[in-house]
């Protein structure tokens, strides 16, 4: 993957020991060596390196200021969804550079609502968090059910990034279990899937 990813050593390719945390960390090519222990988000501004999150029905957020050349990866589980991760990753972006109206965010695979059936005390966390307005009735549900991608672009676009910059592979890793990992699915020992994001050294694309 390092060598796909064009990097000069595999240590380049920086990942977070992720715990369900609203954590983020800045990082470079200097904090390969760092174990990064309970963080779920990373930011840099630093092309030599790639950043990566893994998922397994949580939301993986890839994030580029492109003018600025700062990107950022970050995994939004339900609980790094209700502390607002994506908010504290766009005030890391900000804080070196970044510009919200300039941010463009693509959400990778994820669980979708129709897929993510949950008990009524979860549905009181995030109405306390995000409101009613999350629609945790699919048409015909029996039981409740989170549109974790919709609380993420919520929060996205609280953070003043522009819906028109946010967009969605649209992979449910639920029913498209056979292309990615789902832990609902296939159970916690399932695996992982990585979603990187790398800076273009001739236009700071991802």
């Amino acid at each position: 993957m390092a060598s796909t990813l064009g990097l000069d050593n595999p240590s380049l390719l920086i990942l977070p020991r992720q715990t369900h945390s609203a954590r983020i960390e800045v990082v470079d090519a200097t904090s390969a060596s760092m174990p990064l222990e309970g963080v779920d988000g990373l930011v840099t501004s630093d092309p030599s390196v790639a950043i990566g999150v893994s998922t397994a029905d949580c939301v993986p957020i890839l994030m580029s200021d492109p003018v600025a050349g700062v990107i950022a990866a970050v995994h939004s589980g339900w609980r790094g969804t209700v502390e607002r991760i994506a908010a504290r990753a766009v005030d890391a972006m900000t804080g070196i550079g970044a510009s919200p109206r300039r941010i463009i965010c693509v959400l990778g695979p994820y669980i979708h609502r129709e897929a993510y059936e949950v008990g009524p005390e979860l549905i009181e966390i995030f109405t306390h968090t995000f409101g009613p307005g999350l629609d945790y009735w699919p048409e015909g549900a029996q039981r409740p059910h989170l549109d974790l991608g919709r609380a993420v672009i919520h929060t996205l676009t609280g953070c003043g990034i522009p819906q028109s910059n946010i967009s969605e592979i649209g992979i449910c890793s639920y029913t498209e279990f056979d292309r990615v990992f789902s832990a609902r699915k296939l159970g916690v020992a399932s695996g992982r899937t990585l979603t990187v994001a790398r800076l273009d050294r001739s236009n700071a694309s991802i």
